[in-house]
């Protein structure tokens, strides 16, 4: 049997699991923002539903029909229509909030891992500058009265 949101959410708290994460609160707040556009198609029983977030960006789209028109009610069929494509929405949502967060922390990484390079570059070119200094001294110091204070 698959958890609920809530079963994993409390066992994430029992574990200590506190690294960034999609939460159901997350998704609730998405879901609340979301309007619905419905559609019946004149001349059948299907009302189609489609959800839009504020950006405009279309989250899902689902339909409703009866197989007997002598059941159809446009209202039912709207309900219908709008609860099916809250559910997908929902769905949908995990997904793409799954993916930005995976997203936003690899390119944390990547940014890390960058400035951890030039930092690492910055000082092998200091280090290479003060061999080469210490190098140009030893050359001047050859031949000179020795002990050298070098070490040449």
């Amino acid at each position: 049997m698959i958890p609920t949101e809530q079963q994993v959410e409390q066992r994430a708290a029992v574990l200590g699991l506190s690294a960034p994460r999609v939460t159901p609160a997350m998704i609730d707040a998405l879901v609340e923002s979301l309007t619905f556009d419905t559609h019946y198609i004149p001349g059948t029983t299907t009302v189609v539903a489609t959800s839009l977030l504020p950006s405009g960006f279309t989250v899902a789209t689902t339909k409703s029909a009866s197989a007997s028109p002598e059941n159809f009610n446009l209202a039912l069929g709207i309900e219908i229509a709008i609860g099916k494509c809250k559910d997908e929405s929902r769905q949908k949502l995990w997904e793409l909030e799954g993916y930005r967060l995976k997203h936003a922390l690899h390119e944390q990484s990547e940014s890390i891992a960058a400035d951890s390079l030039s930092t690492i570059r910055a000082n092998l070119s200091l280090a290479d500058s003060k061999l080469n200094g210490a190098a140009a001294l030893r050359a001047e110091c050859t031949g000179a009265v020795q002990p050298c204070p070098c070490g040449a």
